[in-house]
């Protein structure tokens, strides 16, 4: 005798669906983000690794604080990339303007830097915020994310050629002059900033990678685990649980270039 199939409440699996896994638009996604089991990785070095990435593919989607403006208001920064991109995503979906400031061959010092003509822009507007990624001490992803994670766990900071950080961490607070340049564009730091400022010295360890191991990590991650991410990313994963700062979206003319890789002596 052929046993009933057993009859399904679709209604009562849509709520379950919802109320379990749904979110609340882009800017629910936010920072709830699963995590990754990266297979390949684990299996090689013998312990599991993890990693998360935003919905926006940058940590930056975390960046914006709109609460001191109204609605309908402009949400101001100077930016080379990620932070106004993450910025357009959270405005967009929260009803406000975004503006971002690109100017990215001046150095910070210089008053026609792009920080400080956001600034000035801003200040210009009514019902606009600056963000001042660099310099808030709120901010949750430029350097806020190592500050942030670092006050749960031991963490350790991975720098790139052309940062000054590897030596400031290594050396005890010794801030050198940049010498060096890298492929990895995104994260290459010539300053303490205020927001990495309030807990750099806490770090447990700093290491430094070099243009040749990340990129291969960012092949290899594609290869393996089918994930585009940036060198950036490639360079975190080294511990149990890293964060995929950003997706390789925004850097093929460097990462997939063998011309720009060969200027920063990556191929030969």
């Amino acid at each position: 005798m052929e046993s009933s199939p057993q009859r399904i409440d679709v209604q009562q699996t849509r709520e379950s669906v919802t109320s379990n896994s749904a979110v609340n638009g882009f800017t629910g996604s936010v920072g709830n983000t699963p995590l990754i089991y990266l297979k390949t990785l684990s299996e090689l070095t013998g312990c599991k690794i993890y990693g998360f990435q935003n919905p926006g593919d940058s940590v930056k989607d975390r960046a914006a604080d709109v609460s001191r403006i109204k609605p309908g208001g402009t949400v101001v920064d100077g930016t080379a990339g990620n932070t106004g991109i993450g910025l357009a995503h959270v405005c967009r979906a929260r009803g406000y303007e975004c503006v971002s400031a690109i100017i990215c061959a001046i150095p910070y010092e210089n008053p026609l830097s792009y920080n400080h003509q956001a600034k000035e822009y801003a200040e210009k507007l009514e019902n606009a915020i600056w963000i001042d990624q660099f310099e808030n001490t709120a901010n949750s992803s430029t350097g806020g994310t190592l500050a942030g994670v670092g006050n749960r766990t031991q963490i350790w900071f991975v720098d790139s050629p052309g940062s000054v950080l590897y030596e400031y961490v290594t050396s005890g607070g010794n801030l050198v002059e940049r010498s060096l340049s890298s492929v990895t564009e995104e994260i290459s730091q010539g300053r303490v900033t205020s927001n990495l400022g309030t807990f750099v010295d806490y770090l447990t360890g700093a290491l430094h990678i070099w243009d040749e191991e990340a990129i291969s990590m960012s092949y290899q991650l594609l290869d393996t685990e089918s994930l585009y991410i940036s060198a950036s990313s490639a360079l975190n994963v080294s511990k149990v649980v890293t964060i995929l700062c950003d997706g390789a979206h925004r850097y093929p003319s460097r990462l997939f270039s063998k011309k720009c890789l060969r200027k920063y002596a990556v191929l030969d």
